[in-house]
């Protein structure tokens, strides 16, 4: 690389973070607070909206007749892990008050929450990650998306990203499906007891359920991206993935970050639904109103398969090859480059006011 190419490099990652902050937000300024959205008086509360940390929705059908009570403890947002060799760095992503509340420009109804850009760096590099979260319109659906550049001059390699869901129920969550075993059970049967089924590494698709009643959670339907993607969850015995089911709350998802080359963005999304029922209702003699709310929820989860459909994954996505959790390996952005600077690189980086517009304002 000649003198005068790195010099344009460095003027043009100077640019990049000089101008990140300046650059005024399309969306209206919100004070971090509950989200408003579908029907019935629906809102998604906070557990801590700093972290990002969400309870579930709440609308006036569940709080009359199910009562007021979380989806989840938590769900912990993306933390970035480093494989240095002095032990696993860690930081987790954050949202500054107030962040952007915007309604999707695509007439769905959908809000959506961006967080500013973040400076991710565990000793082997600095990343760019703007945190995302769509709101859908119907109430239930939650994505959070993960928009991770890489601003430097060059690759970040030995990254790992983790994200987390704390369901509410505690050792009474059930697992009742999944992508890898189908249906579990039989309702009519064992809607008073627990499968013995945990969530783990295979698993992208899963339903949650509280048939006990023990804290009268709803059901849940958890997409955390496909096992064709470029990226798939991380399987290794020194990281715990999965984990949900048989007296297990906390459901782990790990993925290993590709190598991010200079000017290279690259996304990961993960989505939950939530499915709130009556519980005043017993129109079936062998199972009382919480049952067989729960056995309905379980049933239309079970067949909703829009959640994985390529309309909600990359719903305001404007290039899903960068998507990686999600999009098949052989379509996706893996920052592979035939040129020794890459070409992609070069020009996103003597751009820079362009790269943090896009990544700013990406809906």
């Amino acid at each position: 690389m000649n003198n005068l190419t790195k010099a344009l490099i460095a003027a043009a990652t100077a640019t990049v973070f000089a101008t990140g902050a300046a650059i005024p937000a399309q969306a209206a300024s919100f004070p971090l607070g509950d989200i408003s959205i579908g029907a019935d008086n629906n809102e998604w509360q906070w557990d801590d909206e700093d972290d990002l940390s969400l309870e579930g929705p709440y609308n006036d059908m569940w709080r009359l007749t199910s009562g007021n009570n979380d989806t989840w403890d938590d769900t912990t947002p993306a933390t970035f892990y480093s494989s240095d060799a002095g032990g696993l760095a860690s930081t987790m992503v954050q949202c500054a008050d107030p962040a952007d509340l915007s309604v999707a420009t695509d007439g769905s109804g959908d809000k959506i929450l961006t967080c500013d850009a973040e400076v991710i760096n565990n000793g082997e590099g600095a990343l760019s990650v703007v945190s995302e979260y769509r709101f859908y319109a119907d109430g239930k659906t939650v994505r959070q998306r993960y928009i991770i550049t890489n601003t430097g001059v060059a690759p970040v390699v030995g990254q790992y990203m983790e994200v987390q869901y704390n369901a509410y129920q505690d050792d009474d969550t059930n697992i009742s499906y999944t992508d890898t075993a189908g249906v579990i059970g039989n309702f009519a049967t064992d809607y008073n007891t627990q499968s013995n089924t945990v969530t783990n590494e295979f698993n992208y698709v899963w339903v949650t359920d509280d048939r006990t009643a023990a804290n009268s959670s709803p059901v849940v339907k958890y997409a955390v991206g496909s096992a064709q993607a470029a990226s798939t969850i991380l399987v290794d015995s020194d990281w715990t993935s999965g984990g949900q089911g048989n007296g297990e709350d906390d459901a782990v998802i790990p993925y290993a970050l590709p190598s991010i080359e200079a000017g290279q963005t690259v996304e990961y999304v993960f989505l939950a639904k939530v499915y709130l029922f009556r519980d005043d209702i017993d129109n079936d003699l062998t199972l009382n109103g919480w049952q067989e709310g729960t056995k309905s929820a379980i049933d239309l989860a079970v067949a909703d398969t829009a959640l994985q459909s390529d309309a909600v994954v990359f719903a305001g996505i404007s290039d899903k090859s960068r998507v990686l959790n999600w999009t098949p390996a052989g379509l996706a952005d893996t920052g592979v480059d035939p040129l020794p600077l890459g070409l992609g690189a070069l020009f996103a980086l003597a751009g820079g006011v362009a790269i943090v517009a896009r990544r700013r304002f990406v809906k």
